[in-house]
């Protein structure tokens, strides 16, 4: 169930503080790199913080797998 839910509100959290945001932001390409850099940090930092450090051991395993030698 929290493996569903809080990604879930983190991605909720994330997509309404880059909905604010953009109200702010002009139109142009530069404004798209801003909010996919804030929408990155935004949700990392939340899922950090629902999460706690495990995610960190989380992410390395996934990296390690995902990259294995040999294979």
């Amino acid at each position: 169930k929290n493996s569903f839910f809080r990604p879930l509100v983190s991605s909720l959290l994330m997509f309404a503080m880059l909905l604010t945001v953009r109200e702010f932001l002009a139109v142009n390409l530069s404004s798209v790199w801003i909010l996919i850099g804030l929408g990155v940090i935004f949700y990392s930092a939340s899922i950090y913080l629902w999460v706690g450090k495990s995610i960190i051991n989380d992410i390395k395993v996934s990296i390690r797998t995902f990259f294995k030698k040999g294979e």
